[in-house]
């Protein structure tokens, strides 16, 4: 299926809720493919796991995006490990420059993913300029305590 292309809205929407909605999307993106590049080094289920339930994150938010008649074509046609945004480039290289082979370490890149992610979201639920995606963005948030819980899980 092809995202975009959309008529424009009879309201416009606020400039805010367009570049978090894209941030966010970006940022799942982030997610999935660390933990697919995880998968791959590590051959732990866990990072499959994640990685597939990233990819519904990024479905919502491309679903949601689809409501507000916001273009994420752009974002979508990256293969993974590219991004737009530099400073989620930058973090993709950063974390799997870390030794991603040992099991210890790749826990805690997810560790270290799904508290960013965490971080995000609550700010994101706190700005009252994005008030349109607080219930996406409240299971968005449920999901990543879920997936940090199953990465400390597997550390202890």
């Amino acid at each position: 299926m092809r995202y975009g292309r959309f008529a424009q809205s009879a309201e416009p929407v606020q400039p805010a809720l367009v570049d978090e909605l894209k941030f966010m999307l970006e940022e799942e993106k982030l997610a999935r493919d660390v933990y697919l590049q995880l998968a791959e080094d590590t051959d732990l289920f866990i990072f499959s796991q994640i990685a597939a339930s990233e990819q519904k994150h990024m479905d919502t938010l491309v679903r949601q995006a689809e409501r507000f008649h916001i273009d994420v074509d752009d974002i979508l046609v990256q293969e993974v490990g590219d991004f737009i945004n530099p400073d989620l480039a930058i973090l993709y290289t950063d974390l799997l420059t870390l030794d991603t082979q040992d099991v210890t370490q790749a826990l805690q890149i997810g560790v270290m993913i799904e508290t960013l992610d965490i971080e995000d979201l609550t700010a994101n639920l706190q700005d009252p300029q994005l008030d349109a995606l607080d219930q996406v963005f409240a299971n968005l948030l449920q999901g990543s305590y879920q997936h940090l819980d199953a990465f400390n899980l597997a550390l202890a």
